[in-house]
């Protein structure tokens, strides 16, 4: 039987593991430097129910629990469900530590 699980190698592997999400869901690409504002008006106009953040490796605007704490603030009630999707273990760290989802790729 073929092994059909993602590698960590490939693109389209990174896709595939973003999109295995059953609700409907936008991925949001975060740039370098986003500040938060910038990022919870990203998330605002995706208007989905779910929202997977794609954040890079040293993120400014995402390197400790308080950044992930004020970004749910931005939002507000209603915010969407968010997902943070990182290479950077110490930002997905952050994000666990404020009750984010993570995956790491």
């Amino acid at each position: 039987m073929a092994d059909d699980r993602p590698t960590r190698s490939t693109p389209r592997s990174i896709l595939n593991a973003v999109t295995a999400s059953s609700a409907p869901s936008v991925v949001v690409p975060v740039l370098p430097g986003d500040q938060l504002d910038a990022v919870a008006e990203k998330v605002r106009a995706a208007g989905a129910p779910s929202v997977q953040l794609l954040v890079p490796e040293g993120a400014a605007a995402f390197r400790s629990p308080r950044s992930f704490r004020v970004l749910r603030v931005l939002l507000g009630e209603g915010a969407p469900q968010l997902q943070v999707i990182s290479g950077d273990p110490r930002m997905l760290e952050a994000a666990r530590a404020a009750g984010m989802d993570t995956l790491g790729v």
